[in-house]
């Protein structure tokens, strides 16, 4: 599988993406083309340069990066007809999915961090406004079912004292900091990073145990808007999809969309619900 290509974009018919592009650049790219590359480290060349004219790609895997090569001249055929611009199409896309990546995972490691914050705050929550009076303990549960049939396998440290101990270590393991889940938790429970915390208040840790973050599908439903806002103008300069007087987004405009989405792999190929062409025109109106 191909994890290096070429292309040759006409970045005069790009101009309103990149509007400063020199002309000299133009020409370069025209004569030497622009290289592209999957950004990992194989074997033949595991310290592979960073050139001038060179595109890295990170939120793409190897499969998808050869089905969207492979897949793309013929969808385009199907979808928009005779159609002369495919490299400044492929590199607009690949910048565009980019963008859409980036975005998606930063957001997605706030939510992780923010959920991990949250979990254990409950947990240690629960710890310290426990009563001496009830009985406390600890329990661990596994599911070794599935997730639409879960069958619980649980086992419960009953003792006190030991599920104190257990707490408490990691009560303090968090206060000092040594724990791997990063610098976040500190910012979570008003800890200073570089003191000597005492102790995690109680209204700290209710705060914290409150933690409200949007979804990470939530994020990627918006970025997939934005990415396909980002060709839009590509599409209906330099195609026949054009859009009726007053419409939006056309039925065709919407097929390719979706079909532009399933080979990047941000639509399952197995979706149900609502129709391909619904599905477009609901993300476009940010539903």
């Amino acid at each position: 599988m191909r994890h290096e290509i070429k292309i040759y974009p006409d970045f005069k018919k790009l101009k309103a993406y990149y509007p400063n592009v020199d002309e000299q650049d133009i020409i370069e790219v025209k004569k030497d083309g622009i290289k592209i590359r999957l950004n990992y480290r194989d074997e033949e060349n595991p310290f592979l340069e960073r050139v001038k004219f060179q595109l890295d790609l990170s939120y793409i895997t190897k499969t998808q990066f050869n089905r969207l090569l492979d897949e793309l001249p013929n969808m385009v055929s199907e979808r928009i007809g005779d159609f002369t611009h495919l490299n400044e199409l492929i590199y607009l896309i690949l910048k565009g999915n980019e963008v859409l990546g980036s975005n998606y995972y930063q957001h997605k490691d706030f939510y992780d961090s923010d959920m991990r914050a949250k979990e254990i705050a409950t947990f240690l929550l629960a710890y310290k406004t426990a009563s001496e009076n009830n009985p406390f303990q600890i329990v661990a549960k596994e599911n070794i079912g599935t997730k639409k049939s879960p069958i619980t396998k649980s086992a419960a440290i009953k003792d006190r004292e030991i599920s104190n101990w257990i707490c408490e270590t990691i009560y303090q393991k968090i206060l000092s900091g040594q724990h791997p889940f990063g610098d976040s938790l500190f910012s979570h429970y008003g800890l200073d990073p570089f003191g000597d915390n005492k102790d995690i208040s109680i209204s700290a840790l209710q705060k914290a145990s409150e933690i409200t973050s949007r979804l990470p599908k939530v994020i990627l439903r918006k970025e997939k808007r934005r990415f396909c806002e980002f060709i839009f103008p590509f599409i209906k300069e330099n195609t026949q999809l054009v859009n009726p007087t007053g419409v939006k987004l056309s039925n065709k405009q919407a097929v390719f969309f979706y079909d532009l989405l399933c080979l990047l792999g941000h639509i399952p190929l197995d979706r149900k619900g609502i129709s391909n062409i619904q599905y477009i025109h609901t993300l476009f109106n940010g539903k």
